[in-house]
C-alpha cells in the first residue's frame, strides 16, 4: 500500500488530490497538511511513501518544507501547483533541494474557483497516479542516499546575476547535456562549475513538462553565471551560449550550427528526446564535441551517447552514488557509451579538460 501525504493550503485542492489517491488501487492518504510546518512534522511521524507538496502556503512555504524534509526525513516529493507564473522560481528551488518533479494540479484552473467535475478528476488524475507509483519505487533509494545531496539553504535570488553573454559568432564546437529526474539540481551544479568564458555552444535536453521549461531557463540564469535561453526551431548555437530545448518537438543539429525542430514519432516516450539530439550531433558535428548524460529514469540518451563516442566525441555519465536515479547514465555505462563515469561534482572539471584537449 502506497501511503501519500497531501500538503496544500486549499481545501478544494486537498479534496481533489485526496480523491485521486483514494480511487487508485493500492494507495491511501496517510495524512493531510495545510502548511509546510505541518508537513515537516507529519513526514517525521507518519513516514509517508510519497508527499504531494504545494508551494505557496501560510506559516511555511513549500521551498522551506522540501529543504527541511530532504535533510531530516528524505522522502519522494512531487511538487503539485496550479499556478505557472508568479512563483516559477520557487518551483525550481524545490527541485534543487531534492523534490523529484513538478506537475500541474489535476483538473484545476488556478484562474477559476469552479471545482472540477468527477470526470475531470478521473481523466487527469491517472497521470498523477502513475507518477506517484514511480516516485514510491524510488523511496528506499532516496532514504539510503540520505539528504539527496541538497544544497546549503540560501535565499532565492531576486535579480539575475551578471550572466555570461554568448558571443555573436556561430560555433562548430559543442557541449551537450541530457538529464531527467533530478536534472535541475544537477544542471545547477554542472553549469556553475564551468567557466564564464566557455568558448563552445551548449545544448541542454531536460525531460520536463514543456509548460515549465521557460521557468527552468530563467531559474538557471539566476543561479548560474550563464544566460540560459529557451530554444526551438532555428535557434543559433553561438560560442558561450547555453540553449535549453523546449516545446513538443525533437531538436537536431541543422545547417549553419542551428537547431532544427522535428516531429517526434508516434508513441515517443520523451519529447524532446536526448537520443535524437545526441545522434544528430554525432552525425553532423565537425568540431570539438563533449556530451554529458546526467541523472534520470529510463534509458533515453544512452544510445545517443554511444553514437557520439563512436563518432570520436568525448562522453561522460554521472555515477550512481550522486544520481537521484541511475537509469539513463546506468544504461549508458552498460552500453559502453560513457568514456568516463564520474560523481557530479567532478564532471565540470572533466568537461573543461576534455574541451581543452
Amino acid at each position: 500500500m502506497i501511503r501519500v501525504l497531501v500538503v496544500n493550503d486549499s481545501y478544494m485542492v486537498q479534496q481533489i488530490l485526496t480523491r485521486i489517491v483514494q480511487l487508485a488501487p493500492g494507495m491511501e492518504v496517510a495524512s493531510q497538511a495545510f502548511d509546510g510546518r505541518q508537513a515537516i512534522e507529519l513526514a517525521r511521524t507518519v513516514r509517508p511513501d510519497v508527499i504531494l507538496m504545494d508551494i505557496r502556503m501560510p506559516v511555511m512555504d513549500g521551498v522551506a518544507a522540501v529543504e527541511r524534509i530532504m535533510r531530516s526525513d528524505p522522502c519522494p516529493i512531487i511538487v503539485v501547483t496550479a499556478t505557472l507564473d508568479s512563483h516559477m522560481l520557487q518551483i525550481y528551488e524545490c527541485l534543487a533541494h531534492g523534490a523529484l518533479e513538478v506537475v500541474k494540479t489535476p483538473g484545476l484552473d488556478s484562474r477559476s474557483s469552479r471545482a472540477p467535475s468527477a470526470a475531470d478528476i478521473q481523466r487527469v488524475g491517472q497521470e498523477l497516479v502513475n507518477r506517484i507509483r514511480v516516485a514510491a519505487n524510488l523511496g528506499s533509494a532516496l532514504r539510503i542516499k540520505g539528504a539527496l545531496r541538497t544544497r546549503e539553504p540560501r535565499p532565492l535570488p531576486t535579480e539575475s546575476r551578471a550572466a555570461a553573454r554568448p558571443g555573436s559568432a556561430l560555433t562548430r564546437d559543442f557541449l551537450l547535456i541530457g538529464a531527467s529526474t533530478g536534472g535541475p539540481a544537477a544542471l545547477e551544479v554542472l553549469l556553475s562549475g564551468l567557466p564564464r568564458d566557455l568558448d563552445v555552444g551548449t545544448v541542454v535536453i531536460q525531460h520536463m513538462d514543456h509548460e515549465f521549461m521557460g521557468g527552468l531557463a530563467d531559474w538557471l540564469s539566476r543561479v548560474t553565471h550563464f544566460c540560459v535561453k529557451p530554444a526551438g526551431d532555428g535557434a543559433p548555437i553561438r560560442r558561450g551560449s547555453v540553449l535549453l530545448a523546449t516545446g513538443t518537438q525533437d531538436l537536431v543539429l541543422g545547417v549553419g550550427s542551428r537547431l532544427v525542430a522535428r516531429e517526434p514519432p508516434d508513441g515517443a516516450l520523451h519529447v524532446p528526446s536526448i537520443d535524437v539530439t545526441f545522434a544528430s550531433f554525432a552525425r553532423l558535428a565537425r568540431g570539438r564535441l563533449v556530451a554529458v548524460l546526467l541523472t534520470g529514469m529510463g534509458k533515453d540518451g544512452a544510445l545517443g551517447l554511444k553514437a557520439i563516442r563512436q563518432a570520436g566525441g568525448r562522453t561522460i555519465a554521472q555515477d550512481q552514488a550522486t544520481s537521484v536515479v541511475f537509469g539513463m547514465p546506468g544504461a549508458a555505462q552498460a552500453l559502453g557509451a560513457a568514456e568516463y563515469v564520474l560523481p557530479l561534482p567532478g564532471i565540470p572539471g572533466k568537461v573543461i579538460q576534455l574541451l581543452g584537449e
